[in-house]
């Protein structure tokens, strides 16, 4: 919920953790609940090897399981630094479900981090040709853009973005890439 402006870690992790430790005191074979941990884990707690562990489990519980890859790649992998294994991990997630919007841009953000951005743009370019109202891709894409020095580019994808959604870090990255392009009375604006 924290990520999607739904309430604070402090009011909310703390009972998704107990949700999901009751789900597994009920029946400790619930791959979802052991990847619902292992988010709980790294985002709230920073437990780092408690989280892998619980990846883990979900997958060797569940192997087709895309969240669990998605999650464990994309979430735990890439802020450790782990860029090979956390794409190939987000990589048999689209495996398994590969009509996913938010799995497919995952793993161009995945590609992102890794600072593979040609890579990350053809992804999110895939994603994008599925449907022209998801934002996170545009997003996204602008940050691939971005990182490759393409400001012109970046903006419009960020413009396109914040068409489609009011998430204040669209709002933080055309700032961002305005003031790169000098242009300081539009960087202003946000």
């Amino acid at each position: 919920m924290p990520s999607y402006a739904g309430g604070t870690p402090q009011e909310c992790d703390p009972k998704a953790e107990a949700a999901a430790k009751r789900a597994l005191a009920l029946d400790e074979t619930v791959a979802e609940a052991h990847n619902a941990l292992g988010e709980a884990f790294f985002f709230y707690d920073f437990d780092f090897s408690r989280s892998i562990r619980e990846f883990q489990r979900a997958i060797e519980l569940k192997p087709n399981y895309a969240s669990a890859h998605q999650w464990y790649g994309n979430d735990l992998l890439v802020p450790l630094g782990r860029f090979d294994e956390a794409i190939a991990e987000v990589k048999r997630a689209v495996e398994l479900d590969p009509l996913s919007l938010i799995i497919n841009s995952d793993l161009g953000n995945t590609y992102y981090n890794a600072r593979r951005y040609d890579e990350a743009i053809e992804q999110l370019r895939k994603t994008w040709k599925w449907i022209l109202i998801f934002y996170y891709a545009y997003l996204n894409l602008g940050s691939g853009a971005r990182m490759k020095g393409a400001r012109d580019a970046a903006i419009a994808e960020y413009q396109k973005a914040r068409a489609l959604n009011d998430d204040p870090l669209v709002l933080g990255l055309l700032a961002h890439a305005y003031a790169f392009s000098d242009n300081k009375i539009e960087a202003g604006k946000y």
